[in-house]
C-alpha cells in the first residue's frame, strides 16, 4: 500500500527495505534471495510489483518493469562513466566549471568523516583535468577546506574575480600552448552572489568581485599572448545577452 501510494506522486522508481517491530523484524536473513528475486517473502513482495510511469515529462524508466529489476539496472551517468571517454592528447584540454566539492555523498563523507577534500583532487588527476574554476558551492566549507583540494590537483584553477585581501587575484588566467602551437587563453570566474549566500567566516580571507569586468579585463590582456581565449563562467546572467 506504501509503494501504491508513493508511485501516484514519484515518477521515479524506489526500493525501501525497513522493519516495522523490534531487531530484524519481518526481514530475511539472507539477503541473497531478495536481490536475486527468487523469493517472495514479505519485505520483497513490493519489489516484486510494477512500475508505472505517470509523468510524460521522463522516460528514465519502462511501464512494466518490477523495482527489483530497476534496481538493478546502471544508468550511464556520473563523472567516471564521462571520464572514461575522454579522448585526451597534447592537443585536448579537460576542464571543470566548479560545484565539486558539495552536494553529494561522497562530498559529505569527505567533509564529515575525513575533514579534507583531497580525495576529490585525486579523483580529478585521475580523471586527466587540465583545469578548473570554481562554482559557488565549493566556498561551502571554508577556504582551509577548498585548499585541501587546490593543493593536491594536479590542475591549475583559474578564477579570475576571486581577490585577496590586497586585491590581487588568487587564481588568476591561464596561457596553455598545445602540442601543436596554438596558444588557449583561459579565464576562470564566478557568481559573486556568493557574497550573499556564503557564509561570512568561509570567505574572510577573499573577496569576490563583479565576474563581467574581471573577465574582460583578464580576456583584454590575453588577446596580445594568445590565440584563442577561453572564459568558463560558474553562475547565470539575469537577461538575454
Amino acid at each position: 500500500e506504501i509503494m501504491e501510494n508513493a508511485k501516484e506522486f514519484s515518477d521515479k522508481a524506489a526500493i525501501v527495505i525497513s522493519r516495522t517491530g523490534g531487531e530484524g523484524a519481518d526481514l530475511p536473513t539472507d539477503m541473497g534471495p531478495i536481490m536475486d528475486g527468487s523469493t517472495m517473502d514479505i519485505g520483497t513482495k513490493y519489489m516484486k510489483g510494477s512500475y508505472t510511469n505517470n509523468s510524460s515529462e521522463y522516460d528514465d524508466f519502462q511501464a512494466g518493469q518490477s523495482y527489483l529489476e530497476l534496481s538493478q539496472t546502471e544508468k550511464d551517468l556520473g563523472l567516471f562513466k564521462c571520464a572514461s571517454r575522454f579522448q585526451k592528447d597534447g592537443n585536448t584540454l579537460i576542464i571543470d566549471g566548479g560545484d565539486l566539492l558539495q552536494g553529494s555523498p561522497f562530498g559529505a563523507y569527505c567533509h564529515d568523516t575525513i575533514g579534507s577534500a583531497e580525495k576529490f583532487a585525486e579523483i580529478m588527476n585521475r580523471c586527466g583535468y587540465d583545469y578548473v574554476t570554481l562554482g559557488n558551492h565549493d566556498f561551502n566549507y571554508g577556504m582551509a577546506y577548498l585548499d585541501s583540494y587546490l593543493d593536491a590537483l594536479h590542475a591549475r584553477c583559474v578564477c579570475q574575480n576571486v581577490r585577496r585581501a590586497d586585491g590581487s587575484t588568487r587564481f588568476p588566467a591561464r596561457v596553455h600552448t598545445l602540442e601543436n602551437g596554438l596558444r588557449v587563453g583561459i579565464v576562470g570566474i564566478v557568481t559573486d552572489y556568493v557574497n550573499i549566500w556564503e557564509r561570512p567566516e568561509h570567505i574572510a580571507s577573499i573577496r569576490i568581485s563583479d565576474p563581467i569586468p574581471a573577465a574582460a579585463a583578464a580576456l583584454e590582456k590575453l588577446k596580445s599572448i594568445s590565440d584563442v581565449t577561453l572564459c568558463v563562467y560558474h553562475g547565470g546572467f539575469e537577461r538575454d545577452l
